[in-house]
Parts: C-alpha cells; sequence; structure tokens
C-alpha cells in the first residue's frame, strides 16, 4: 500500500520531478543573478558618465582644440556620452521580463 500512494517509487519522490524542480530553481537563480549584474553595470557606468563629466568641464574650460577647430571639451564629451548609452542599455536589459542572453564563448561571432 505505501508503494501505491508514492508511486509504486521507493522512498516516495518521483526523480523526473525532482530533475525538473531543480532546473527550474536554477533558471530562476540565474535571471535574478543577470539583472542584478545588469543592474551593477547600469550603476557603475552611471557613475563613470558622472564622473568623467568633470573631465568634460575642465576641458571646456582649459582645453584648446582637439581637431578640425573642434575644441577638447566637445571632443572628450563623447566619453560622458558613451557610459551614459551603457548605462541606459544596462538598466533597460536589468528591468526587462527577461535578461540578456549570455554571449557565445569565445565572444561575439564575426
Amino acid at each position: 500500500p505505501a508503494d501505491v500512494l508514492h508511486g509504486g517509487r521507493a522512498g516516495g519522490h518521483h526523480p523526473a520531478l525532482g530533475r525538473r524542480l531543480a532546473a527550474r530553481g536554477r533558471a530562476l537563480a540565474a535571471g535574478r543573478l543577470a539583472r542584478a549584474q545588469a543592474l551593477a553595470a547600469a550603476l557603475v557606468s552611471a557613475w563613470a558618465a558622472h564622473a568623467s563629466w568633470g573631465l568634460v568641464r575642465v576641458e571646456m574650460e582649459h582645453g584648446g582644440e582637439a581637431f578640425l577647430g573642434v575644441g577638447t571639451g566637445v571632443a572628450t564629451g563623447m566619453i560622458p556620452a558613451g557610459f551614459g548609452l551603457v548605462a541606459l542599455r544596462f538598466l533597460a536589459a536589468a528591468l526587462a521580463d527577461r535578461p540578456p542572453a549570455a554571449p557565445p564563448p569565445g565572444g561575439a561571432p564575426g
């Protein structure tokens, strides 16, 4: 009678169900970890954008010409702009329904 209650398996557990539940738990943990990593990367990128803005201010005040009449302040403005875009990309990934997929082994294709 005890075997009937437990699906005919000794010990009362079903190995396939256990594997599925374990895989689901690992997937949930991996998703949470990916979100936390994306949020941390967004915060670091936002900090870098803010910190590099100080360099732009100094270059605007004391800088000279970088190239073709473009001032060094304008040229260095690309640095905080780039970090800002990276921060937005990671923030979007952290808030998305599904975190970004990991890159393939060996880096990006191409």
